[in-house]
């Protein structure tokens, strides 16, 4: 299936929330979620819904890490 994952083209084999996730390379089980959003077509999905949450093909799947604060040094 066909996705867009973080502006670029993805293919997966599965429609899962969390095994799409998994397959990304993105968490390698469940309890790594935390510290992450998710959008899925512009919508943030809520961390209780990720078990449940399917995707379709063309879906637009973006995820946001948490970062600390301070100053970033180049």
């Amino acid at each position: 299936m066909k996705i867009i994952f973080n502006d670029k083209p993805a293919e997966v084999g599965c429609t899962a929330l969390l095994d799409v996730l998994s397959e990304l390379g993105i968490i390698k089980n469940a309890d790594e979620i935390y510290g992450m959003a998710v959008c899925l077509n512009d919508s943030i999905i809520s961390k209780n819904d990720y078990q449940n949450c399917k995707l379709q093909e063309n879906d637009r799947l973006d995820v946001f890490y948490m970062m600390a604060g301070g100053s970033c040094e180049r």
